[in-house]
């Protein structure tokens, strides 16, 4: 999370590295060490383990300080590189490890010893993320304390503060005078930024007449707030901050003049969700600034989003503005550029009659009111005293030739609308950051955009019909079955992030309930006697889950719904690999009938059956994994960003229902 910079793309590259490389590991092992059968081997493995955990820790952050600079985004070649490159072999030992350590256990029934393994790997990753999620987060867990630190100025050469918080991990440099602050990586801004703040606040605030209730969101400490404050009709300032920690580590390396903004009786700070406040608020404000970063996480995609833009609008007095910016370079708009600024533009007109954007160096200032907004002969010069800015600065930006330009420009794109549900903005302003480091690769990732999603579903259920044709029943079932939980994984992941916004600390705890009701569902369907019959009921139930799950989130956005359909989605997947490994095992026919007599005395024998079968310990437990990864994979990169979250979950009815029979 913090070498990706929160963006859920990377957790399902991450999650998808590290499925296939323990479904690989599952499958291959003890083919590639057919001889190996020792416990003590096992337990030696185990510990080797633990042991290269920090060690994979140091490589991520070395990686990540060599190649990148300090709030460098990596590409997403480089990510999917690096990811591998890390993960895959770790991974591999721990896939090897579930098949060696059964077959190296194997002393009754197979199916059921496999089972028992898969609920006994099941509660171990569940212990570890309650112990991540509860004592870890906020720790240098696995490194101790000092040589944390040492190891992060791989990323960060100026380093001068390190902490996690529940909602992040932030880290402050220094470059002469200077203090920055990072965020999971992101850069949140300096210390101080008096010219662009001046810039900034007094363009916007030459729109209103009489501004006295301000709302603002996001970075606002390092000189906004201190410029808002310079207004005589100002009679309150409320500021949202969702991170305590954040506040206080700023304001210990803020100027003197900046650090005192908050003892200022105008000032109101909250601590807690931007988009809570804003459903929760009562009040109407003359005007909302949205100081955030471009929509490149679910995180951030949720405040340029039309949902968002509706709660803003219900708090804004009848003449009030809301304002924003993103930053492009506005001197060449690739294509990529466009389509994110087009998608924002439709999305902010779907909402507000009045809207006005104003093209500066590197970014662009979107305007907005419900009435209207003043030409450039009302705007209003108030007089407070400025370093920087003038009002000859404001009708240079009005009288810019760019604005037409960026006009004419944007009415050849056919953008969609950005919503908490289809993040349109999210993807595209992932295309445009692929630009930073390869167009072809941009284009083609933009490109994907244009697939038809019924045509992509058809495609889709083709190769899974041939695949059918390959592989036994039982296998596909089960590779279905996780790629549908892993998908809901995602989703909730993202929806989580989008609806509620502080997955950080979260993240452990959403994969550590879904893995318990995985042991839960494990258990149960050892105990389920007729295991055909138990696991077309538990298809049926994965499907009519799947129908409920949109209108469900959709309707009660609240913190335990997430959690309540992560325990049942890990419920009846968990159910469903007992269930399918008996079916698996009791359906394998290693001989034929022409084999004669001696196969069929070879197969009554106990002992040579479980030696056969014990070939067989990782197929299903791969199947497992590798769909998983096609889970953890296509739906954060492609599915939600491309088709939305609606579509996804139609995608997922139409593979479930192919199971069947």
């Amino acid at each position: 999370m913090t070498a990706f910079f929160g963006n859920e793309l990377f957790v399902g590259i991450v999650l998808g590295v590290w499925l296939l490389g323990t479904g690989f590991g599952s499958l291959l092992i003890l083919k590639l060490s057919p001889g190996l059968k020792s416990k003590k081997l096992c337990f030696l493995s185990e510990i080797l383990l633990c042991l290269l955990l920090p060690i994979l820790i140091l490589l991520i952050r070395c990686f990540v300080g060599v190649t990148l600079l300090p709030g460098e985004v990596p590409s997403f070649s480089q990510s999917l590189i690096f990811t591998f490159l890390i993960l895959f072999p770790f991974c591999f030992l721990l896939g090897g490890l579930f098949s060696f350590g059964t077959k190296t256990w194997a002393k009754k029934d197979l199916a059921f010893l496999v089972s028992r393994a898969y609920f006994f790997e099941t509660i171990g990753f569940a212990i570890g993320g309650i112990l991540f999620n509860f004592l870890f987060v906020s720790s240098a867990f696995p490194l101790p304390k000092n040589f944390n630190r040492l190891s992060l100025k791989f990323r960060y050469p100026n380093l001068v503060e390190i902490t996690n918080s529940r909602y992040g991990n932030i880290v402050v440099t220094k470059t002469g005078n200077q203090f920055n602050f990072y965020e999971s990586g992101t850069l949140l801004g300096p210390s101080e930024d008096r010219e662009g703040s001046e810039y900034f606040i007094h363009t916007i605030f030459a729109f209103h007449q009489d501004p006295k209730n301000v709302l603002f969101i996001g970075g606002g400490l390092n000189g906004p707030l201190f410029e808002i404050l310079k207004y005589k009709s100002l009679e309150k300032i409320d500021y949202i901050e969702l991170d305590p920690k954040l506040v206080e580590i700023q304001v210990k390396y803020l100027p003197a003049d900046l650090a005192k903004i908050l003892e200022n009786p105008k000032v109101n700070i909250h601590l807690l969700d931007a988009r809570k406040y804003l459903k929760l608020a009562q009040k109407k404000y003359d005007i909302i600034i949205l100081s955030l970063p471009n929509p490149s996480t679910a995180l951030l995609n949720r405040f340029y989003t039309q949902e968002c833009f509706q709660e803003v609008k219900r708090i804004l007095a009848n003449n009030g503005i809301l304002s924003f910016t993103l930053d492009v370079p506005v001197d060449y708009l690739s294509e990529e550029a466009r389509g994110l600024i087009a998608s924002i533009d439709k999305t902010i007109k779907s909402v507000f009659s009045h809207t006005l954007f104003l093209p500066g160096e590197t970014s662009i200032l979107f305007l907005s009111s419900a009435t209207t907004l003043p030409s450039k002969e009302k705007l209003v010069t108030h007089k407070v005293e400025t370093n920087y800015f003038t009002p000859d600065y404001l009708f240079y930006l009005l009288s810019s030739q760019k604005i037409d330009q960026i006009k004419a420009l944007l009415a050849k794109e056919e953008p969609k609308i950005n919503t908490d549900f289809h993040p349109t903005a999210y993807f595209l302003q992932t295309a445009f950051w692929q630009t930073t480091q390869s167009f072809k690769l941009a284009k083609i990732f933009k490109g994907t955009e244009k697939i038809n999603w019924l045509i992509l579903a058809l495609s889709a259920l083709s190769i899974l019909f041939f695949l059918k044709t390959k592989l036994s029943s039982p296998i596909l079932t089960m590779g279905i079955a996780s790629f549908t939980l892993m998908t809901i994984e995602v989703l909730i992941i993202f929806l989580f992030q989008s609806k509620l916004g502080y997955l950080f600390s979260k993240i452990a705890l959403i994969f550590t309930i879904i893995l318990l009701s995985m042991g839960i569902g494990n258990l149960v369907g050892t105990k389920i006697k007729a295991a055909k019959k138990g696991l077309y009921l538990f298809k049926i139930l994965i499907i009519l889950y799947l129908l409920i799950f949109f209108p469900t989130i959709k309707n009660l956005p609240q913190e335990p719904i997430f959690y309540l359909l992560g325990e049942i989605i890990g419920l009846l997947v968990g159910t469903v690999f007992p269930l399918t490994n008996r079916v698996y095992f009791k359906a394998s026919n290693y001989y034929s009938s022409s084999e004669g007599a001696e196969a069929t005395e070879l197969r009554s024998s106990r002992q040579a059956r479980t030696v056969i079968d014990s070939e067989k310990v990782g197929v299903l437990y791969s199947a497992d994994l590798f769909g998983a990864f096609f889970g953890a994979i296509f739906p954060s990169i492609f599915f939600i960003p491309i088709f939305g979250v609606q579509k996804t979950i139609i995608f997922l009815v139409a593979f479930s229902l192919f199971t069947l029979k």
